[in-house]
């Protein structure tokens, strides 16, 4: 942590690196991106990080490596690794069920006369995208009635659509599974899913940073740039804090690949 944060400090010192800095500018330019930061770690050390354009266009304020932006889908990857964090912790099995009596999460979402396939499901194939529902296609449910805070939406949802599959017997990428492993991290921990997350895996690994974004500009974070949509995009219109487990972190470079060298550093060592 000492030494990223030292060679942090250096390196406006730091020449810059043209087969690093040359692509980046041509796919800014090629791509319309206004910004964009990049983090290069080599051996497990930071050794080369740098912004790229403007945080906010009106404002000409510029990206630096501590400039945080939206990491979507990567928020899958802090999710999972807090989960087998609680594995580590002895206080959760990844082959738990999740809902129904027996289940983590009890019946505290589950309609009456559920599909029996829901009370299969386990917190395994949540992690692996096999639970048989709720697919990231035109009506993934992360997506759908903006106005609803996660509990009232996961009911909803459970309520309004049935499993497509048996749990175990197709993959089909889930924004929405994700999304009930943050409530499981929630009911396991007996705290929120951030507070839980940046206390037992970001802060151990020196990150302080890391944070779930705002819906709004109004809500933007110290530090977080301004997003601009392509092609009639409106990254506003989207309820950021909703979708905290499978896309809702915000990070600076840095941070990120800190997050990366110590999860692999985790894959090495041996397995008691």
């Amino acid at each position: 942590m000492y030494f990223c944060q030292l060679l942090l400090s250096l390196l406006s010192f730091i020449q810059p690196i043209p087969q690093v800095d040359h692509p980046v500018r041509a796919f800014m330019q090629q791509y319309h991106v206004p910004g964009m930061a990049v983090a290069i770690t080599y051996h497990g050390k930071l050794v080369y990080a740098k912004g790229y354009g403007y945080a906010d266009t009106a404002s000409k304020e510029k990206v630096t490596p501590h400039s945080l932006f939206r990491i979507a889908s990567v928020s899958k990857t802090i999710t999972a690794t807090a989960i087998f964090k609680l594995v580590d912790e002895g206080k959760l099995n990844i082959n738990q069920t999740v809902f129904g009596k027996e289940g983590i999460l009890g019946n505290s979402y589950t309609p009456p006369n559920a599909n029996p396939n829901l009370y299969k499901i386990t917190v395994k194939q949540l992690l692996q995208h096999t639970s048989g529902g709720w697919p990231n296609d035109g009506r993934d449910p992360m997506f759908r009635y903006p106005h609803l805070d996660k509990d009232s939406l996961i009911k909803r949802i459970l309520r309004e659509d049935s499993l497509r599959y048996a749990p175990g017997e197709m993959y089909m990428y889930s924004n929405f599974g994700y999304c009930l492993l943050g409530r499981i991290i929630e009911k396991v921990s007996g705290t929120g899913h951030e507070d839980y997350v940046r206390k037992h895996v970001l802060r151990p690994a020196g990150i302080e940073h890391m944070q779930i974004g705002g819906n709004t500009i109004s809500q933007k974070k110290t530090n977080e740039v301004t997003y601009y949509g392509q092609n009639g995009e409106k990254p506003y219109i989207h309820n950021i804090s909703r979708m905290d487990a499978h896309g809702g972190w915000i990070a600076d470079v840095v941070d990120l690949a800190r997050l990366l060298v110590v999860m692999m550093v985790m894959e090495m060592l041996p397995i008691s």
